[in-house]
């Protein structure tokens, strides 16, 4: 659910950024509202979700070394994701001037871990078998 909630807000502000730019006063309020309920979507949905995992997911004997190694590659990827946002954002000589855009970027991922999630879910219920998941989702 909070895959598709962030999924949600990330395609109005991305449509609403790219329609109405950044003269509109009334646009700008909207992108601020769907950011902070795409926060609140995070949250409470796909933030602590690698923390418990991770947590739950190892024997006690690795738990340690193993949590540390996950907890290095979230660092890792967020300082990926932090430098990488300016160039992707940015309009100018070497950089992608995606602005407003970059939220489609963002919105597909979301929309590929919802449906990862959904399959998996519906495959653990036993209401879809492991071949006809994977015939869904293109594997």
């Amino acid at each position: 659910m909070g895959a598709i909630g962030m999924c949600i807000c990330q395609y109005i502000v991305a449509i609403t950024g790219t329609v109405a730019g950044t003269d509109n006063q009334s646009a700008q309020k909207v992108a601020i509202a769907f950011v902070c309920f795409y926060i609140f979507f995070f949250a409470s949905s796909w933030g602590p979700v690698a923390w418990v995992v991770t947590g739950e997911l190892f024997p006690l004997k690795v738990r340690a070394k193993a949590l540390s190694m996950t907890t290095a590659t979230n660092w890792l990827l967020n300082f990926a994701l932090a430098y990488a946002t300016p160039y992707m954002v940015n309009e100018g000589k070497g950089y992608a001037n995606l602005q407003s855009k970059v939220f489609f970027v963002s919105r597909s991922i979301c929309m590929s871990r919802a449906t990862a999630a959904l399959t998996n879910r519906i495959r653990r219920s036993g209401a879809l078998s492991a071949s006809s998941a994977s015939l869904s989702c293109g594997s």
